[in-house]
């Protein structure tokens, strides 16, 4: 599955946001935690598409890629492509060497063993609980170059009891994009690739922070 499929997906979830609004929601499960006390959990990440950064401006230009069967980039529209794909390129090298989707995967199941009472082990197939965690696509949202970008994270977490296959909770992390830029331009445009990893992980961070909390608020 292609960045442009991810593309056409958040061109879809724009017009959500200029609907409902820009926030960060889920949905979730009630998690019945009896007898987990003791058991063992191990943690499952699935791998996702590289991050990408989506140009909204551009999208809503109807400019490829931003807008998959849009047209090519004219105008001012060329520089502006040309900055977001530069940006990607620092992005997708910072995501490969800071690996926040493993980074995300481990703090969650670090919180959930400590919650409950459980021995985290590392091979899930020895495990009596699983935490799955599929991050369905993570970057930068840009509504344009000097507007700066924002970092956005989809996410479908679940536990799941191995010895009946039932699935103890589930949420879904949406984040589309916050209210104010995370990255202000230029800033982005000077920023290593060590220091947008950084901010990455530093957001991943976040993610996990509001995940745990309801996690905990499920159970109590």
């Amino acid at each position: 599955m292609g960045s442009d499929f991810w593309r056409s997906f958040f061109l879809v979830c724009v017009g959500l946001v200029a609907t409902v609004g820009l926030t960060a929601c889920g949905t979730s499960q009630a998690l019945s935690t009896e007898g987990l006390q003791g058991r063992t959990l191990a943690v499952t990440a699935a791998v996702p598409e590289p991050p990408i950064v989506y140009h909204t401006g551009l999208a809503a230009l109807n400019v490829r890629p931003y807008a998959p069967y849009g047209d090519r980039p004219r105008g001012t529209a060329v520089q502006e492509a040309r900055q977001a794909q530069r940006v990607e390129v620092v992005l997708q090298a910072a995501a490969d060497d800071v690996q926040p989707v493993r980074a995300l995967a481990a703090q969650l199941g670090k919180a959930t063993a400590e919650a409950w009472g459980m021995e985290l082990v590392s091979d899930p197939a020895a495990a009596d609980v699983v935490l799955d965690v599929q991050v369905l696509g993570y970057g930068l949202t840009m509504p344009s170059w000097r507007a700066g970008v924002a970092f956005f994270l989809d996410a479908d977490v679940a536990l799941i009891d191995q010895a009946n296959d039932r699935t103890l909770w589930t949420y879904t992390y949406d984040r589309e994009r916050t209210s104010r830029p995370d990255i202000r331009h230029p800033a982005i445009g000077r920023m290593t690739v060590e220091e947008l990893g950084g901010r990455l992980l530093d957001y991943t961070d976040e993610v996990a922070a509001r995940i745990t909390r309801r996690l905990q608020r499920d159970a109590s």
